[in-house]
């Protein structure tokens, strides 16, 4: 990395010294860059071909002619390069933009998919892409699921989502939602997920009993956990709400989710 008042000698100072942090000093930087080869100035071939038959080998060399020779000798190009040889830059920084969607993709091989091997792959995706979006730190509210069949044909399922999601296990639950709506058959060849709308992704503090999932999510969660566990599960139901103890607010209800 380096730091410095402008680009050109930023990029020196991160050329020299890779694996370091280097600050080049303000009103320090033509002597900075003076060592460095003169090819690293953005030129022409044809520039760089005259350079070197003028035996000019440092920016330092460059930086000592003068400025005037330099312009009638390369034009409006040799006074760009006399201005960066002095360790002057004041083009500004672009920054680069991020892609504003992530995609990613599995291919099958020969063998007819199932709806179990289907899932595996699912959950594959969604971890890939739950690590894509944490590494720009972003979180989707729109996802499209495409099957790719054979023949080149595709099928396509979108789902824009009220709330942002990032993490992998919710990315595959709306996978999985998307690929119940439609019919797999055996000529699928592929699956390729594309998250768009993305936004920041920022941390909410959960609460214990404030957030109450829907009414379809509870039953639908019970009912699996039943299957699992069998039937112990219980739901807090107010009571005394004016207690002094906090266990006497509630009541715990039997839950039969079956």
């Amino acid at each position: 990395m380096g730091l410095a008042s402008g680009k050109f000698p930023a990029y020196i100072a991160a050329y020299g010294h890779p694996g370091n942090v280097t600050l080049v000093p303000r009103h320090g930087e033509a002597a900075f860059v003076a060592p460095y080869p003169v090819s690293l100035l953005p030129m022409s071939k044809e520039t760089a071909r005259r350079l070197s038959i003028l035996w000019l080998r440092d920016i330092g060399q460059l930086a000592a002619l003068p400025r005037e020779a330099i312009i009638s000798q390369f034009g409006r190009e040799g006074k760009q390069l006399y201005v960066l040889a002095m360790g002057l830059d004041g083009r500004p920084v672009k920054p680069r933009q991020m892609p504003k969607s992530e995609t990613v993709a599995r291919q099958f091989d020969s063998a007819p998919p199932d709806r179990n091997r289907v899932d595996v792959v699912l959950h594959h995706l969604a971890e890939d892409l739950a690590l894509r979006l944490e590494k720009r730190n972003s979180a989707l509210h729109e996802v499209t699921l495409m099957l790719q069949l054979e023949g080149g044909k595709t099928q396509t399922e979108h789902l824009h989502l009220l709330h942002p999601i990032a993490g992998s296990g919710s990315i595959a639950r709306t996978l999985q939602q998307l690929v119940e709506r439609v019919k797999l058959s055996k000529d699928v060849a592929g699956l390729e997920v594309c998250a768009a709308h993305l936004v920041p992704n920022i941390p909410q503090q959960l609460e214990l009993f404030t957030h109450r999932p829907g009414c379809g999510q509870i039953i639908d969660l019970a009912r699996t956990l039943t299957a699992r566990h069998g039937g112990c599960f219980y739901e807090a139901s107010p009571d005394e709400r004016d207690s002094l103890l906090p266990e006497r607010r509630f009541r715990l209800l039997k839950v039969d989710a079956s």
